[in-house]
């Protein structure tokens, strides 16, 4: 229990100088988008159930076979449930792209793997949301995809 809160409040802590980092930065033009999509993760986050916990960037990109930097932020649930919010900044819209379409790879796979012993998942992952908007990738894979694709498209136009 010690090592699991300990790495959950690392994690915090990593998270939280990420974004003191990239909002000081005026001349890149980040600081206007970090606070929407800090708020597109937390209502993203939040329609993924209590059994998510956040993912560090680093295992995020691993997962997807992205850039550990493109990792905007990621929640997940694990085991009996396929629930995630994941966002991707990425350098370039070019580079968004293919971020969505690695993505929608992954999500594919994952329905496959799920389709024989957890099919209401496979059902969530196939329903999955997965938006571009410039340079930012969300995803999230929820009960209610509707709503996730619509609060996507509210932030990200």
């Amino acid at each position: 229990m010690r090592k699991f809160l300990a790495a959950a409040l690392a994690a915090l802590l990593t998270l939280s100088l990420g974004a003191c980092g990239n909002g000081g930065d005026a001349a890149s033009g980040a600081s206007s988008a970090d606070p929407d999509l800090d708020g597109l993760f937390t209502e993203l986050s939040a329609l993924c159930g209590e059994a998510a916990v956040d993912i560090d960037p680093a295992t995020a990109a691993g997962l997807y076979g992205v850039e550990e930097s493109e990792v905007f932020a990621c929640r997940a649930a694990g085991g009996v449930s396929a629930d995630e919010a994941t966002i991707f900044q990425c350098a370039d819209e070019a580079r968004a792209a293919e971020v969505l379409a690695i993505a929608e790879t992954r999500l594919a796979d994952q329905a496959e793997s799920y389709a024989d012993y957890l099919p209401e998942e496979a059902v969530k992952l196939q329903n999955a949301a997965a938006v571009r908007s410039g340079s930012v990738v969300a995803v999230c894979v929820c009960a209610d995809a509707e709503k996730a694709a619509e609060l996507i498209r509210n932030y990200l136009g």
